[in-house]
């Protein structure tokens, strides 16, 4: 059974090394933009690959767009299935600032229609608090899917076609247009 809210510390533990479950670290800190990879790089959750907001989930800044615009959906697809993260994966979310930056990537693969993404409720530090097990070891050895547009859009199922994508743009150019 997949969650797409929350899932719990315990769960998790239980399903480390499940080749099923997908587990991205989204720490960011605003003010130092590699905090999040160094915290990364000196302890996460096994088997978990780490997000940069900056790099991952953002489109280049521009004149028009704020800090941290959304990322070409096509781009966003191909990194998800870089990771190993198809529709039949449960993939679970977290960062160290009470969901701040993880609900990002939450929303962005719900919003892509991926069935089952959670955020790990509590995040890393409740996780550390419990003393579960923490790695230093970058994520390998995942199941790499193929970066072809066609079979992402089966691991996507929103992805229907091109004119669905546009759709999607042009209605958040209305809401960005209209100030909302």
């Amino acid at each position: 059974m997949f969650s797409n809210t929350l899932v719990t510390t315990e769960d998790l533990a239980a399903h480390l090394g499940d080749p099923s479950w997908v587990i991205l670290d989204c720490r960011f800190t605003l003010t130092d933009t590699e905090a999040g990879r160094q915290a990364y790089a000196k302890a996460h959750i096994p088997g978990a690959h780490y997000v940069h907001l900056d790099h991952d989930l953002s489109a280049p800044v521009s004149e028009t767009t704020g800090r941290h615009p959304l990322p070409d959906p096509r781009v966003l697809t191909e990194k998800l299935c870089a990771w190993g993260i198809g529709v039949n994966r449960q993939v679970v979310v977290y960062d160290d600032s009470y969901g701040a930056m993880a609900v990002r990537l939450w929303w962005m693969m719900r919003w892509l229609g991926h069935p089952a993404v959670a955020l790990l409720d509590g995040g890393y530090p409740k996780w550390t608090r419990e003393k579960r097990p923490v790695d230093e070891l970058a994520a390998i050895g995942v199941q790499r899917y193929n970066h072809d547009l066609e079979t992402a859009r089966s691991y996507f199922p929103t992805m229907v076609t091109t004119h669905t994508w546009e759709e999607r743009w042009d209605t958040l150019r209305m809401v960005r247009d209209a100030g909302m």
